[in-house]
């Protein structure tokens, strides 16, 4: 008799218990999607995910490319040449904004944490052409070439920069430099 009316009441609390961690359980739920859906603190960033979506390449995620890259730099954990890529990312973000002197000032930043990188020199170059300052188109593209003599975009954008100055012999030189290099990954002329 014991027996049965120990598991009559266990029967009971099972199902009082089971009724009343429901509503417990969607409360905990809800309290936890609204924390995670309003919380925004860096602590909580994934790296390897902001990694890659500062890395990416899509125009229209300029904007959130530029957010990622600077959780990826504050983040203390990338040093080196990884560093100076994050940087490079961050400016070329800058850059599709048409935020010229901030891509400048990451572009500093990326050449002084990686030197040895001719892309940033090229990129750099880049961002001198389209501000028209040609000279320093020159000293950044001769930089990446000296770098990387392979990297035809180099020769490129420095021909473009000496057809603006009128130096049409040096224009040619560097163009027909450019087609005599086979193009190397996203590298083109």
């Amino acid at each position: 008799m014991f027996a049965a009316m120990l598991r009559r009441f266990d029967g009971i609390a099972r199902v009082q218990w089971r009724w009343t961690l429901v509503p417990h359980a969607a409360l905990a739920l809800a309290l936890a999607f609204l924390a995670g859906r309003f919380a925004v603190t860096p602590v909580m960033a994934d790296p390897n995910g902001d990694w890659s979506l500062c890395r990416t390449f899509d125009a229209n995620k300029s904007k959130e490319k530029i957010a990622a890259c600077t959780l990826v730099i504050n983040n203390k954990r990338f040093n080196g040449d990884n560093l100076a890529i994050a940087y490079q990312q961050r400016a070329e973000g800058y850059r599709l904004l048409e935020q010229y002197d901030r891509a400048l000032e990451d572009f500093a930043r990326a050449i002084k944490t990686g030197p040895r990188l001719a892309y940033n020199y090229l990129n750099r170059a880049e961002i001198h052409r389209l501000k028209k300052n040609y000279d320093k188109v020159v000293e950044d593209a001769s930089q990446a070439i000296r770098l990387d003599p392979d990297l035809n975009a180099s020769y490129t954008i420095r021909g473009l920069a000496y057809e603006n100055m009128k130096n049409v012999s040096a224009a040619r030189a560097d163009y027909n430099k450019t087609l005599s290099i086979p193009v190397k990954g996203n590298d083109g002329p």
